[in-house]
């Protein structure tokens, strides 16, 4: 724009453009976390890192050398910790389902960790990552065979059974609590219906042919996490039959996960189906089928998604430049928008004790970092 402001370029069908970038318009929406589940934020806080003294929530199995009764615990043990809390504050920001999830495969953790404690080992992480996805006699005799015996003499095992105990069972209430929130009664997944429905509805105002229409009502929903991806696809997929507003988008949802994607649909397949003219799909893969795109960021760097002029952030974007990443899919030379719309969807009264929140997780780490001595800043 600045220093090839009148110059053209071709596109993959050999057209000739003038170089420009469509008008980005950023939209902020909020929903309240105490909308459902009253109270339970600060509670979650108090566990995981209150303003004052430790959390309830040790993380004991995942740094045993911290009862050693001589000596401080490993570098790494403290390092994963950090990441840890970090990680549920940013599951739990995300989806009711990416939370849950998490914390049912902990709990289960957990139970496998204490057992083998008490069997006078500490597991081995892929071998308690493997008797959690097999739960056979086989893998359970493996992790006792690749753990480390512990010495009582070194390793306070009352203690540390005692913390990863009461883990599993904060786990566990935290886990239940979470889980009475259902799709029904989300309010974040109704302000994603309301986005869609506001979406479709500027579509048909605005749009001047049936295609202009369609690129129009295009929505990209990005989020971190592959449980929320599937949390939200399974309720649109209910939502889309049922909603009259959303009657146009009926029939053409795509949902990515990971390096898959959901109901065996390609990722290929989800690029060219949504965009198939900005991706340059080939013949026979061209059609337009798809004007939702559910996905993780897997579809946030490297793709030409800009047919669709909208995106939606459904979580929270911890790191700017993944920010800046998914809307560069949409916010690029060659856009047939005059200008595109990108949703940030944020708690709202709970934001600022969010990111307290996330501030204090790093700052515990630092100080980690500071008496342990870590190599690297473990949260960019």
């Amino acid at each position: 724009q600045r220093f090839y402001p009148n110059d053209h370029f071709a596109l993959p069908d050999g057209t000739e453009v003038v170089i420009r970038f469509p008008e980005p318009e950023v939209r902020a929406r909020s929903y309240d976390l105490d909308d459902v589940v009253p109270g339970f934020f600060a509670r979650f806080a108090e566990v995981l890192a209150p303003e004052h003294g430790e959390p309830q929530l040790t993380l004991a199995r995942y740094w045993p050398t911290r009862y050693r009764r001589e000596g401080g615990p490993d570098s790494r043990e403290a390092a994963l910790v950090g990441l840890i809390r970090s990680g549920l504050l940013k599951r739990f920001e995300s989806s009711g389902r990416a939370f849950v999830q998490t914390l049912t495969r902990m709990v289960h953790a957990h139970d496998h960790f204490a057992r083998a404690v008490e069997e006078g080992v500490i597991p081995a992480p892929d071998s308690l990552a493997q008797l959690q996805e097999t739960d056979s006699d086989e893998a359970w005799e493996e992790l006792l065979a690749e753990g480390e015996p512990i010495d009582p003499t070194e390793i306070d095992v009352d203690r540390l059974l005692a913390d990863v105990r009461s883990d599993r069972d904060l786990l566990d209430e935290l886990r239940a609590e979470a889980a009475t929130i259902s799709p029904e009664t989300d309010p974040k997944l109704d302000l994603l219906v309301e986005e869609l429905a506001a979406a479709a509805r500027e579509a048909e105002r605005d749009g001047i042919s049936e295609q202009d229409r369609r690129n129009r009502r295009k929505v990209i929903v990005f989020s971190y996490f592959g449980d929320t991806v599937e949390w939200i696809a399974e309720h649109l997929e209910s939502v889309l039959q049922s909603d009259r507003r959303l009657s146009d988008y009926r029939g053409r949802l795509a949902v990515v996960r990971g390096t898959d994607s959901y109901e065996d649909l390609t990722r290929r397949d989800a690029v060219f189906g949504f965009a198939p003219e900005s991706s340059d799909a080939p013949p026979g893969r061209s059609d337009d089928r798809f004007d939702i795109l559910v996905t993780t960021d897997v579809l946030a760097e490297g793709m030409n998604l800009q047919q669709a002029g909208r995106i939606i952030n459904y979580d929270l974007p911890w790191n700017p430049m993944r920010l800046v990443q998914r809307h560069g899919r949409i916010d690029r030379i060659g856009s047939p928008h005059e200008r595109v719309y990108l949703t940030c969807i944020f708690p709202d009264r709970q934001l600022d004790a969010l990111l307290a929140l996330e501030e204090r997780i790093r700052i515990k780490l630092a100080q980690a970092a500071a008496s342990i001595g870590l190599d690297q800043e473990v949260i960019p």
